[in-house]
This record gives structure tokens, sequence and C-alpha cells, in this order.
């Protein structure tokens, strides 16, 4: 049976209280990270507060009840004959996990690792596994035409912990800015791949290639 989640619908100028808690939630586990040494800032945004900001982002995708049925299905793609992307994959995985009991707006997630084998087999499994979110970990930036070609095509929002691949196609990413989280946005690929991003949110963003 299909969920009816209270996807958010709002538009224009947006309450102070509202972007406020915008703030709060996308802000409020950098205190703990602001103590982490430099060496793991300039990693780039650790995979535990990937996921909880991912899954408040998906909440302002105000297309993604359309692209749903009853579950969100977040596929994580990883590159085996890559060590970095395998850590990455094992880590986003795991905070996931941690995370398993969170809804989007109500509506309930699961996940499954995705194997990049050829870009034909990502098109038949992405397509098997009714995917609605694709995590793109590190080590496929020389793929990413034709993650994207496979994405736009089935309606499939990417998001990467990379900032750098966001310039290059994927939709969403995360950078470090001042030390903090900073929200990369890709507008052009967000809607060639059925996003309708909420003004709240991309008050929120760094947008690049508005399209």
């Amino acid at each position: 049976m299909r969920v009816q989640a209270k996807w958010p619908t709002r538009r224009g100028l947006v309450p102070k209280q509202i972007l406020l808690s915008l703030l709060l939630v996308f802000l409020a586990p950098v205190l703990s990270w602001s103590q982490q040494s430099p060496e793991k800032k300039r990693a780039g945004v650790p995979e535990e507060l990937q996921v909880p900001i991912f899954l408040k982002i998906l909440t302002y995708d105000r297309s993604l009840e359309k692209r749903v049925e009853d579950t969100i299905r977040i596929g994580v793609l990883y590159f085996p004959d890559t060590p970095r992307s395998r850590k990455n994959k094992d880590a986003f995985v795991e905070n996931l996990e941690l995370n398993k009991n969170k809804t989007v707006n109500g509506v309930p997630f699961s996940f499954t690792e995705i194997r990049f084998v050829t870009k034909e087999r990502l098109d038949q499994v992405t397509g098997e596994g009714r995917i609605n979110v694709l995590y793109v970990t590190s080590g496929g930036s020389n793929l990413r035409k034709s993650i994207s070609k496979i994405t736009q095509a089935k309606k499939i929002l990417t998001i990467t912990g990379r900032a750098d691949y966001v310039t290059r196609g994927i939709s969403i990413g995360l950078a470090v800015k001042e030390e903090r989280p900073e929200i990369v946005v890709n507008l052009r690929s967000a809607r060639a791949e059925g996003s309708d991003l909420s003004a709240s949110l991309l008050r929120l963003c760094r947008v690049i290639d508005q399209g």
C-alpha cells in the first residue's frame, strides 16, 4: 500500500522560524565535528554526518513522493577496484544502518550496495531494484557521464560526499567551508533527474549550474 506522506510544499519566502529550524537540523552535528583534528576535517564531511544531512535534504524534494512507492530505496554505488570507494561505501552503509529507524516525512527507507561492473549492469540493477536515490562513492569520477545518463533517464536523484563530483554532473554533494559542512547542488542535474528541490532548502546551499 502506498504511503501518503506530507511532503513539503512551501514556496516563496520562508518564515524565520522555519529557516532557523533547518539550520539547526543541518548544523547541529557540527559542534562535535569541530573538535576533530584538522586532518580529519580536510578529508571531507564524515559519513556519520552525511547520512542525517542527506535524509533531511530528501524531505525537501517535492517530487520524491511521485517517484517512490511505500519505501525510499537508496542505492550505494561503489567501485570494487578502488580501496577508497570500498571504504566510503562501508562507512556510509554502516551509518545508514544506524539511522534505519528514521523516516523521510513519514516514509521509511531501505538501502542496498551496488557494485559497479559495467554501465549496462548498473542500468539493469537500478531498474530491478527500483532505486530512487543513488549515493556515488569516491573513485568513479571518470564514469560520471555514464552514471548521469542512467539516473536522468530513470529519474534517480544522485548524491555524494564529494563536492567536485557535483561540478561534474552529480546532483547533490557535501563540501567543507570554514570548518562546516556545505551543501552543494547542481540544479540542472537535479532537475534532469526529476527532483524539485524547495526554495527553503536551496537558500542553505551553494547552487551551481542553474540551467
